[in-house]
């Protein structure tokens, strides 16, 4: 079982990764069949490679049934400039979308 932890590196994410397949007793070249990339790729993202394509990231995380919740980070949104930081306040008013939290499965 994997505990929520924030993945903020692409070393974070090929962390994870590693981690959860010798979890399940994968070698690299056995993952990467199951995904369809080479095992080279499978080392580049667990090595923390940032060439990584997104959507095969996503792939390989499904498959070793990691689910992504991406949340606000109050940190960062302390650092949104003061005029965007208007703009977000009258978002409804002036008809942009609200921000919502989306878990990748």
């Amino acid at each position: 079982m994997i505990k929520d932890r924030k993945l903020i590196t692409a070393y974070d994410f090929g962390y994870l990764i590693k981690e959860r397949r010798r979890a399940l007793s994968l070698s690299q070249t056995a993952l990467a069949k199951e995904i369809g990339v080479s095992r080279r790729w499978v080392s580049n993202i667990e090595t923390g490679k940032e060439t990584a394509e997104l959507v095969r990231v996503i792939r390989a995380l499904r498959f070793l049934g990691i689910s992504l919740k991406a949340t606000s980070n109050p940190e960062i949104e302390a650092e949104i400039p003061p005029s965007l930081a208007r703009l977000l306040a009258h978002r409804d008013r002036i008809g942009l979308p609200r921000l919502r939290t989306h878990s990748l499965r």
